[in-house]
Parts: structure tokens; C-alpha cells; sequence
């Protein structure tokens, strides 16, 4: 399994422009404002959709930590892959414990999956297309803080996941109700901004 990339886009909410844009265009470096270069130690590159793309030989590509890339309201990656064999399973992109997109295995399916991690991993959002060899696809994911959506060449599917609801409860400073806080003082307390 080789999946081939040629554009990566991320965006948050929180950003007026993208933050990571990895063109693959015979090199590794960050397009968008994030100046998040991807690294891999002997990066090949091959025809892509458009331009080049980056070959990966079931090597792992890194990019450095970026509010965009992170699980938010207004996630969205966009990007094209392409398979040079038939992937059994395939990681195209995912942060652990936040989001993944790929291509899931074949007793599920081997179609195109985004998950967005709230509570576990399900439930998907899940465009019945399995890759064929060969072919380009454009794959555009998102989460908008209570829809996750996953579009394959403009076939677009949504799941609700959303976000926990924030608890609400006093805070409560000391533990005198655990005993033996007698004798203690407390200085001054503040939330950073």
C-alpha cells in the first residue's frame, strides 16, 4: 500500500486562513501561515493530481503540533490520495486520541472513514467508496463541533458528535471537609489568561 498526497489543508474555526498547506510540490515545507514543515528522512516524490505528490512507502510523514491541526470547531483537512496497491487499511492522516481519516479495513468495509474521538472512536462519518488502484480521490473532513463530515469527490456524509457539554460546579478551595486542614493558608489564586 503506497497512498500518495498532494495537498494537506487544516483549518480551525479560530483561523481567518488555513494553517498547515502541504503541497508536496517536490518539497516539504508549509505553504500556510503555520510554517509547520512536514519531515520525512528520504521524502520521494512522483506525479501528483496536479504538480507532485509525496510517495509514501509505508512510511510515516510528521508534521509538527499546530493549534489548526488539533481537535476543534472547524477542523477540516483537505486532500488528495492516490493507492498504487489495494490498501487493506490505510492511516491517511489522524492525531491519536483526536481524529483519524482512512481507509478502513476490508471486513469493514475498506471504504473511506473519518472518525473524531469524543467518548470513542464511533460513530464514523462513512462514504461508501472504496478506493480503486490507481485512481485520484479529493478528501475533504471536518468536524464543526457537533458534526463530524467526511466528502469523497463531492459524496458527503455527516454523523453527529458532539462536543461534551462542560460541567458546570462550584470551585472549591482547600478540603476541609477531609479533616486535619487546620493550620493552612492560602495565598492568592488566579486563572491565567
Amino acid at each position: 500500500m503506497r497512498p500518495l498526497f498532494l495537498t494537506l489543508l487544516a483549518a480551525t474555526a479560530a483561523l481567518a486562513q488555513p494553517g498547515v498547506r502541504l503541497p508536496f510540490d517536490g518539497e516539504l515545507r508549509d505553504q500556510g501561515p503555520a510554517g509547520r514543515d512536514a519531515y520525512h528522512p528520504a521524502p520521494r516524490f512522483v506525479a501528483g493530481q496536479a504538480g507532485q505528490a509525496l510517495a509514501l512507502d509505508g512510511d510515516r510523514v510528521t508534521v509538527t503540533d499546530d493549534p489548526s491541526l488539533r481537535l476543534a470547531p472547524g477542523l477540516e483537512i483537505d486532500l488528495w490520495v492516490r493507492f498504487d496497491d489495494t490498501p487493506a487499511s490505510a492511516r491517511i492522516i489522524g492525531k491519536n486520541e483526536e481524529y483519524q481519516l482512512r481507509v478502513d479495513p476490508s471486513v469493514e468495509g475498506a471504504n473511506f472513514s473519518f472518525f473524531v474521538v469524543i467518548g470513542g472512536w464511533e460513530p464514523r462519518a462513512q462514504v461508501k467508496i472504496a478506493p480503486v488502484v490507481g485512481q485520484w480521490y479529493h478528501l475533504r473532513a471536518g468536524w464543526d463541533g457537533l458534526v463530524a463530515w467526511l466528502d469523497v469527490d463531492g459524496q458527503r456524509t455527516e454523523t453527529p458528535r458532539p462536543a461534551p457539554a462542560a460541567l458546570f460546579r462550584n470551585a472549591r478551595l482547600g478540603n476541609a471537609n477531609l479533616g486535619g486542614a487546620a493550620g493552612r493558608s492560602l495565598g492568592q489564586v488566579s486563572r491565567p489568561s
